[in-house]
């Protein structure tokens, strides 16, 4: 059996660049690039997508992505250890409505944020520097929180 698709149907790619993206099939797509959103559009955007959460909680999870971003320019980590600290909209936004469906407690968004970036499975330094992020953003833990 031999389908045919409408002349109105269309595809959406989304992706990472990466060495799979040749020329050729970088042809094969119109490209938009998204920019980062800074800080402060985060910050205003945070409440409206995720209504249920707390200016308090939108805050943190704000500067934890400051933090990250700072890390993406860091030339001291190599390009893969980039992408391991690397946290995409999608990501913050799943941690925010995560945060914000049960009470939470500064542990439970370090537990979090760790279970999001899979840190169990990262190298020491880069579990001390997800840690750092949350120290700059006042979730600061009295325990060392490796292989949480």
């Amino acid at each position: 059996t031999r389908l045919t698709a409408s002349q109105d149907f269309r595809l959406v790619a989304l992706a990472e660049p990466g060495d799979w993206l040749t020329p050729e099939v970088a042809a094969l797509f119109a490209t938009q690039v998204l920019p980062e959103m800074t800080p402060l559009e985060l910050t205003m955007a945070l409440p409206s997508l995720v209504p249920t959460a707390t200016p308090e909680l939108c805050q943190r999870i704000a500067s934890i992505a400051t933090a990250a971003l700072l890390t993406q320019h860091d030339t001291s980590f190599s390009s893969g250890e980039r992408g391991a600290l690397r946290l995409s909209l999608r990501v913050l936004l799943r941690l925010t409505r995560q945060a914000a469906a049960t009470p939470t407690d500064t542990k439970k968004l370090r537990i979090l944020l760790h279970e999001a970036l899979m840190s169990r499975f990262l190298p020491w330094r880069l579990q001390d520097t997800i840690n750092g992020w949350m120290e700059v953003a006042g979730l600061a833990s009295n325990k060392d929180t490796r292989h949480v």
